[in-house]
């Protein structure tokens, strides 16, 4: 039996039995001739048949139709855009070849001196660097040649002048203050600082005076001489009257004495130390005590007269008379 899909005979006449369902699909394209000073437009027509027969033998048809058109009004937003991209390559293109080789130059006043070359650097400048004294702290720009704004030529050099720090500065005050506070004060004023431990009825650790002293101008990184307390030193003189110059001079430098000697003529035996100043009492280490060592007693003089006679010779006169 054949399939109910295919057409039954050979004859022209005879009855075309349809497939339950066929589908035949049609494109048109039609290119109407548009108005005068119209624009040209093209119509895109798709067209989609579909003939079913149902199940009771009704044959029905049904389709859609699509219309596409394409004309220069759709064209026109592109070719407008294109335009202004044109207009905008060639106003870029006029720039970049006229456009002038100056720029204003960044301003760098107040920075430090690192960070003023590495702006100027950033925007295409080169640096001159000049070093003077100013109130400005050292190492902070305090001028610039042109100025912040002006327009100058891209790798142009620009003039920074940089603080040194003031010509002079004013010594402060030392003296009375505890060595650690006063070492501060005068580094952060910018001084080097030597200190000297000196004997002193101050306490010890104080500042008893300094050199400059508070108040002068100096340069800056002057060094100052702080003279430091050690305490008064005060100790008990040792008394070394009769004993040796060798044992007296022990007895001294172990208390922290020196010694002056002076010979005197003494009926204690030779060396033997026979006063000293101070005799008693204290005195501040490193004091001088002066000793008086006996060279022994004095030596015997004996005195002598001598008798001088002195012979007169006689002298004879002669007289002579005429009668």
């Amino acid at each position: 039996m054949d399939d109910d899909r295919t057409r039954h005979g050979s004859d022209p006449d005879d009855p075309v039995i349809l497939p339950a369902e066929e589908t035949r699909i049609q494109e048109v394209r039609e290119v109407p001739v548009p108005p005068p000073g119209a624009d040209a437009e093209v119509d895109v027509v798709q067209e989609e048949r579909r003939t079913r027969v149902l199940p009771d033998g009704t044959v029905v048809e049904d389709g859609y139709r699509v219309e596409q058109r394409s004309s220069m009004r759709d064209r026109l937003p592109w070719i407008i855009v294109g335009v202004l991209v044109a207009i905008l390559i060639a106003g870029l293109a006029t720039w970049y070849f006229t456009r002038s080789d100056t720029k204003p130059v960044p301003g760098v006043v107040g920075l430090s001196v690192d960070d003023a070359v590495t702006r100027l650097q950033a925007d295409g400048f080169k640096v001159e660097l000049v070093r003077q004294a100013n109130a400005k702290p050292p190492g902070v720009v305090f001028g610039q040649n042109p100025a912040a704004n002006t327009d100058a030529d891209e790798g142009s050099s620009v003039r920074v002048l940089v603080s040194n720090g003031p010509s002079t500065v004013t010594v402060p005050n030392a003296v009375g203050l505890r060595q650690s506070e006063a070492r501060s004060q005068l580094v952060d004023a910018g001084f080097t600082v030597t200190t000297a431990q000196v004997f002193s009825d101050q306490p010890s650790g104080v500042v008893v005076a300094q050199d400059p002293a508070a108040g002068e101008k100096v340069a800056p990184g002057t060094k100052v001489r702080l003279n430091v307390s050690k305490g008064s030193g005060e100790v008990d003189v040792p008394s070394v009257v009769g004993t040796t110059l060798d044992d007296a001079q022990s007895d001294l430098d172990a208390q922290g004495f020196k010694s002056t000697v002076r010979r005197v003529a003494s009926d204690q035996p030779v060396d033997t130390v026979v006063a000293q100043s101070p005799s008693s009492g204290t005195a501040r280490k490193g004091s001088t005590v002066r000793l008086s060592v006996s060279e022994g007693p004095p030596a015997d003089t004996t005195t002598s007269e001598t008798t001088t006679t002195t012979t007169v010779p006689a002298t004879t006169t002669s007289v002579t008379t005429t009668p």
